[in-house]
C-alpha cells in the first residue's frame, strides 16, 4: 500500500506526484505495519500510464515509513539507492528462477552458460595442462575463462536498461528451483522403489549408490541439498547482492572451475590449484551463512 511521505497510520494512498531530476519520476513511499513479512515485488500502474515497481525489503521489527525508487516516465527505473536497486534484483530473480526453473528457461533453445563456461574451461584444460609451469599455466587459463564473462557482464551493468538482463542472467545462475527439482525427484522416486531412489540420487552425487538403503539414500539428498545450496544458491546471492552482476558470473565461472579441474590428482593438482583456493575464498563467507542458516 502506498501512503503520502508524512503518513504515519495506516497506509492507505493519497497523493503520488511527479517531479522534475532531471525527467520526471514518480516518488513512492509507503508505510510497512507488518513487522515479520517484506514487501516485494508490489506491482501497480499509476493513471493508466506510469508502471510503478515498488520493491524492497523493510527492517525486521520496524513499521514506520520506508523509502523506495524513482521510477522514470520511460518505464527506466532510477533507483535511489544501491541497496534498493540490488534487493529487487535478487528477489525478482529468485522469483523468476522460482517460477520458470532451467528446464523452462532451456526450452528457449539457448546452451546454458553453465555449460558454455564447462566447454571453454575444458578446452583450456586440454591445451594448458602439459609440460612444466602448470600452476602458473592453470593461474592463466583461469583468468582466460573469466574474461569472456566479465567483458558481457560489466557492460551490462553499466547499460541503462541493463538491470532486465541482470535479473535474467541472475535467474539463471541462481539454481534454487533446479535444488529442489532434484531432492524432490529423490523423495518421490522412494515412494516408488528403492532402485528408482537410488537411480534418482545417483544423479546429485559422486558416489556409488548401489550399497545404499531407503535412509541411505536420504541421507545423501540432504547432504548432497547442503552442500549445493551453499554452491547453487547462497554464494550465488551473496555475491549478486555484493557486486552485482560481475560477482556471481565470477563467483560461477571460478565454481565450476573447481568442479572440473580443482581436484587432489595428478593431473589437476598444480593446474588446478589456482581454481580451487579461489574458490575456497569466495565459497568462505557463503559456506558459514549457509551452515548457520540449516541449523535454524
Amino acid at each position: 500500500s502506498l501512503s503520502s511521505p508524512n503518513a504515519t497510520g495506516p497506509a492507505t494512498v493519497q497523493n503520488v506526484k511527479a517531479r522534475k531530476h532531471p525527467i520526471s519520476f514518480l516518488q513512492a513511499r509507503f508505510t510497512l505495519n507488518n513487522p515479520v513479512f517484506p514487501a516485494i515485488g508490489q506491482v501497480s500502474r499509476i493513471r493508466g500510464t506510469i508502471p510503478a515497481i515498488v520493491t524492497d525489503t523493510m527492517q525486521l521489527g520496524r513499521s514506520d515509513a520506508c523509502e523506495f525508487c524513482y521510477i522514470s516516465t520511460n518505464s527506466t527505473p532510477e533507483w535511489r539507492n544501491p541497496g534498493c536497486r540490488i534487493r529487487s534484483m535478487i528477489a525478482l530473480a529468485m522469483l523468476l528462477d522460482a517460477v520458470a526453473g532451467e528446464s523452462r528457461l532451456a526450452r528457449l533453445g539457448a546452451p546454458h552458460p553453465i555449460v558454455l563456461i564447462g566447454n571453454f574451461i575444458g578446452f583450456l584444460e586440454r591445451r594448458l595442462n602439459t609440460g612444466a609451469n602448470r600452476r602458473l599455466k592453470g593461474v592463466a587459463a583461469l583468468c582466460l575463462a573469466l574474461l569472456p564473462g566479465l567483458l558481457i557482464a560489466v557492460p551490462i551493468t553499466l547499460w541503462q536498461h541493463g538491470w532486465v538482463l541482470e535479473i535474467l542472467i541472475g535467474a539463471v545462475l541462481i539454481a534454487q528451483r533446479s535444488l529442489v527439482d532434484h531432492v524432490k525427484a529423490v523423495a518421490d522416486g522412494l515412494t516408488t522403489s528403492l532402485a528408482e531412489g537410488r537411480r534418482q540420487v545417483s544423479m546429485i552425487v559422486g558416489r556409488d549408490p548401489g550399497s545404499l538403503d531407503a535412509p541411505g539414500v536420504s541421507r545423501a539428498a540432504i547432504e548432497s541439498a547442503a552442500e549445493n545450496f551453499s554452491d547453487g544458491v547462497s554464494a550465488p546471492i551473496f555475491w549478486f547482492a555484493v557486486a552485482g552482476l560481475p560477482g556471481i558470473v565470477v563467483y560461477k565461472i571460478v565454481n565450476t572451475a573447481d568442479s572440473m579441474i580443482g581436484h587432489r590428482s595428478e593431473r589437476y593438482l598444480e593446474f588446478g590449484w589456482a581454481s580451487a583456493r579461489l574458490d575456497d575464498i569466495l565459497n568462505f563467507v557463503p559456506s558459514r551463512l549457509t551452515g548457520a542458516l540449516f541449523c535454524l
